[in-house]
């Protein structure tokens, strides 16, 4: 646990980047379907064990840290295929922006 904790206190402009512009990237795409999430959520019949709506943004704010941190953990493992990890990640992220634009906004 202590290892962790050091590592954290040496990188933490680096945590903080990666979780930043991951969650920058998540808000966007939620404010830009804000109003297309409304409608579809409104228009559908829920099941009953379904989440409250509020619970949605709280999810989703973890789940984007929790990608970040991985995302981080990659490139500073200093591992030969990095790169196209990291790629990889950019590229989950673009599809994770671009479906809900896709769905809500645009009804695809």
């Amino acid at each position: 646990m202590k290892n962790w904790i050091t590592e954290l206190k040496k990188n933490w402009k680096s945590y903080l980047f990666w979780i930043l512009f991951t969650e920058v990237v998540g808000i966007l795409a939620g404010f830009l379907t804000r109003e297309g999430t409304k409608l579809y959520s409104d228009s559908i019949i829920k099941p009953p064990l379904s989440p409250p709506g509020w619970l949605f943004p709280i999810v989703w704010t973890i789940l984007y840290i929790l990608m970040a941190v991985a995302a981080f953990l990659i490139w500073q493992s200093g591992d030969e295929d990095r790169v196209g990890a990291i790629r990889l990640y950019y590229f989950q992220l673009v599809v994770n922006a671009l479906w809900p634009l896709l769905f809500f906004r645009l009804s695809w």
